[in-house]
């Protein structure tokens, strides 16, 4: 309270509370264009698309999906996401949607092991295979592990059909 008995009001709670909301807003901006990135980055790369046929009712579910997150409802799309692989448990394509989701979430432990799932069940070549390794090794790198990023990036070198025709 000021001498006049009324309190004062104070600028700065409210400019930190506006500082911390933007910091949150350009960080899910920024995070947002990194999931981006990599997506056009797996497109441009000319990599052969292995694509698997499903139920249609988990297919249904994924495009609304990615609906949602177009909408920028990740927390829908991930709830869709998981529904979807109740039904197609071995989907590698839903287990590489459902770590881009995490990764946006910032989930970066959970984004690597769903993006491990996914290679593990789907083709070892082509452009799941890439953006798999993208995932992983955006993960990491966000995990700290600088080491084992590079590793993975090293990895997604290999899903492209010319360097899969060395093996």
């Amino acid at each position: 309270m000021n001498s006049t008995g009324h309190s004062a009001w104070r600028p700065w709670p409210v400019l930190l509370a506006v500082l911390l909301l933007t910091s949150c807003a350009s960080q899910s901006v920024r995070d947002r264009q990194a999931v981006d990135d990599m997506r056009r980055q797996a497109d441009n790369q000319g990599i052969l698309q292995v694509y698997t046929v499903g139920n249609p009712e988990a297919a249904d579910l994924i495009e609304r999906a990615r609906e949602a997150e177009a909408g920028q409802d990740v927390v829908t799309a991930l709830a869709m996401t998981r529904e979807a692989l109740e039904i197609e448990p071995n989907d590698p394509e839903y287990w590489q949607y459902l770590a881009e989701l995490q990764l946006l979430q910032k989930d970066y432990a959970r984004a690597r092991r769903s993006a491990q799932q996914s290679y593990a069940m789907g083709p070892q070549v082509g452009q799941l295979c890439y953006r798999n390794w993208l995932i992983i090794q955006r993960a990491e790198q966000a995990l700290g592990n600088g080491a084992a990023a590079g590793i993975a990036a090293q990895r997604a070198e290999r899903c492209t059909l010319k360097e899969a025709q060395t093996f």
